[in-house]
């Protein structure tokens, strides 16, 4: 076996190791008492809710990052083999060359399509968690500038606006 063959293993193994271990986080974040998944607060934007869940993304943004950045390097991974497979089957470049140099196209343009994904998603995440909803620079919580409840909340309305933006921008339902 080539260790092409295995690299590409490797990474698509640790790829799928990650994502699962994200997602089971997740998940668990969801089921948790104190954090129960609720349709109603999300559709009513409470805001105690969408803090609580950016304070649980931002805890684990280092594991989705390097989930999704190996999620890219193992589909780049396997331009490898594909191009040995192709080459193969093209007996060395004498038969079908059009048709194996469409395989290798289309697995490149797969590939990069994948890469540009990946890194718009990480930029949305470091953006909308790490920056924005960490709330050390921005003030989302008196967008208004209205006094509040006199317990020194706002308006919210920077925590919903956020909420919103990403989950269109994050395509999560």
């Amino acid at each position: 076996m080539d260790i092409s063959c295995l690299v590409a293993l490797v990474l698509v193994v640790t790829s799928d190791v990650l994502d699962i271990l994200a997602t089971s986080r997740t998940f668990w974040f969801f089921n948790n008492d104190k954090s129960r998944f609720s349709l109603d607060d999300l559709a009513d934007l409470d805001t105690d809710y969408i803090k609580i869940r950016f304070n649980f993304d931002l805890e684990n943004l280092e594991l989705y990052g390097f989930s999704t950045i190996m999620s890219a390097l193992a589909i780049f991974a396997f331009f490898v083999p594909i191009l040995q497979v192709a080459w193969i089957l093209s007996d060395g470049g004498k038969r079908r060359v059009a048709s194996m140099g469409l395989i290798l196209v289309l697995a490149l343009t797969g590939g990069m399509c994948k890469l540009i994904v990946s890194l718009m998603l990480l930029g949305i995440r470091s953006t909308a968690i790490g920056w924005i909803g960490s709330d050390t620079f921005f003030n989302l919580d008196n967008w208004l500038g209205e006094a509040g409840d006199g317990d020194g909340d706002g308006d919210m309305l920077g925590w919903k606006v956020l909420e919103v933006t990403y989950t269109i921008l994050n395509g999560e339902s």
